[in-house]
């Protein structure tokens, strides 16, 4: 099985790999069968949250680790026990290489590795890892996947690309590849050009690179530097062109402002003798820095 699973050694010695939202009970359609009528129909599901897998029980508590508990995070060689003569051996666990990151929800990505979180807006703009009654925001992981809802209306698949606004904060959902959380944004070994150290201020960038004198991007191209170094990570480029032209409402125009504002940006780093590959698109619809490994990024904004 591809992508993220869990392989069950069930008692009659049979092998099972189990995705996330499998799950464990008498039902017909559960991945892991156990036709035993202390097993209840849907007694543990198989939950991915950010990069861990973990069985949940349904119905009571499961026995792990030596102890009774209501949800167990897998990993290979435990033994579970459902109920008593029943177990699980975890014979492997496969774990993903991405997880979904919002960002815009305080200065850094938020990975999503909890089960519910809830958007509050005091003391800035922060994602709780718990449920806020009254909360404008909640997003919530079941065995479909993650969930959100905004105050007072219905609930909505949230995945890659998925932008959620709740009055002028807005927010955006991202997959990042586990190698690259902690790190300022998306680093290339592809090519060798001497190291850059970036120092973002907003409305100016200052670039040094090896003994040149630094290279200084100012106006709105300075701002997208800005921008991106803030977000650390790929983003729609429409969060991006939205902040810097909040004025614009009509998305032809954003579009058309925000492609030229963009060339000229790669235009001036070509003249300024900086790589204009720095400000890329990576064809998803995001836009991102594209830093080399020495390359060191400074917010000074």
């Amino acid at each position: 099985m591809h992508g993220p699973h869990v392989r069950f050694a069930l008692p009659d010695g049979s092998v099972v790999d189990v995705p996330p939202g499998g799950l464990v009970g008498r039902l017909p359609s559960a991945a892991v069968r156990l036709p035993d009528p202390r097993i209840s129909e849907v007694h543990a599901l198989v939950s991915l949250r950010g990069r861990e897998l973990w069985l949940l029980a349904q119905r009571g508590l499961v026995e792990a680790d030596g102890d009774r508990k209501a949800d167990v995070c897998l990993r290979a060689g435990q033994r579970i026990v459902l109920v008593q003569g029943v177990e699980l051996e975890v014979v492997d666990v496969v774990l993903p290489d991405s997880v979904l990151v919002v960002v815009g929800a305080g200065p850094k990505p938020v990975e999503l590795s909890q089960p519910v979180y809830s958007l509050s807006l005091d003391d800035g703009v922060r994602l709780v890892p718990s449920w806020v009654r009254d909360a404008p925001l909640h997003l919530w992981a079941d065995a479909d996947g993650w969930w959100a809802q905004l105050q007072g209306e219905d609930e909505e698949p949230v995945g890659e690309g998925t932008l959620l606004e709740v009055g002028a904060v807005k927010l955006s959902v991202v997959v990042m590849p586990l190698d690259q959380l902690g790190t300022m944004a998306t680093r290339s070994s592809d090519r060798i050009d001497p190291p850059l150290r970036i120092v973002a201020r907003f409305d100016t960038v200052h670039i040094e690179q090896g003994d040149r004198a630094p290279a200084v991007i100012a106006g709105l191209g300075a701002r997208i530097i800005t921008e991106l170094v803030d977000y650390a990570v790929p983003v729609p480029w429409e969060m991006v062109a939205r902040a810097i032209y909040p004025e614009l409402d009509d998305e032809l125009h954003l579009r058309t402002n925000w492609d030229r504002t963009l060339r000229r940006l790669r235009a001036m780093l070509r003249r300024k003798g900086v790589r204009d590959n720095l400000v890329r698109a990576d064809g998803k619809g995001n836009i991102e820095l594209l830093l080399q490994a020495r390359d060191e990024v400074v917010s000074d904004g």
